[in-house]
């Protein structure tokens, strides 16, 4: 099987995030991280959703994409209506606070806009490395979105960290060519 097939069939067999621009709330969450790929923006995406309603992705581009002038690892949290009015703070530029269980909180800043019926938290990684970093340390199994006045706002299940980042680093979007 070649690299692109083996990719093409861990994605295959992985639970699908549905909807990356639009999370259903009353939806059960999936376990653990999702990859899929949109080959028309050239991009690979590993996702979570939480039980609260909250969704998490984190984009990459593809390996043949990666040039100076191409977005990096990028961060984007959704928030359902009734999580953002927990948020004690205005749109714009702020800082949320995610804590993988057994490990330090790390605070990532971005910007918070509305986005059709949801908030929109988005963080662009400074580097690859951070971005695997932020990922790894996920391992444990959990991640919590928090915030130090609202408390708890999202629980993520994060089974398959690894997995993700690899798919991710390896980001192929290309689709198969017909044998």
């Amino acid at each position: 099987m070649t690299g692109r097939g083996l990719i093409a069939a861990l994605v295959a067999s992985a639970a699908l995030f549905p909807s990356l621009i639009a999370p259903v709330t009353g939806q059960s969450a999936r376990a653990g991280w999702a990859v899929s790929t949109d080959s028309a923006k050239a991009t690979c995406t590993a996702a979570l959703t939480s039980e609260e309603g909250a969704a998490l992705a984190i984009h990459a581009p593809a390996v043949a994409e990666a040039r100076p002038d191409t977005p990096g690892f990028a961060l984007q949290l959704w928030l359902t209506p009734s999580l953002r009015e927990l948020l004690p703070l205005p749109d714009g530029e702020v800082a949320l606070a995610f804590r993988p269980a057994g490990s330090p909180a790390v605070q990532l800043e971005g910007t918070l806009a509305p986005d059709a019926a949801f908030w929109r938290f988005n963080h662009p990684f400074a580097s690859v490395q951070d971005a695997a970093r932020f990922i790894l340390a996920t391992r444990s199994g959990r991640l919590t979105l928090f915030h130090p006045e609202a408390g708890v706002l999202a629980g993520f299940d994060t089974k398959g960290a690894e997995e993700a980042l690899a798919l991710l680093l390896a980001c192929d979007p290309a689709p198969e060519p017909a044998e």
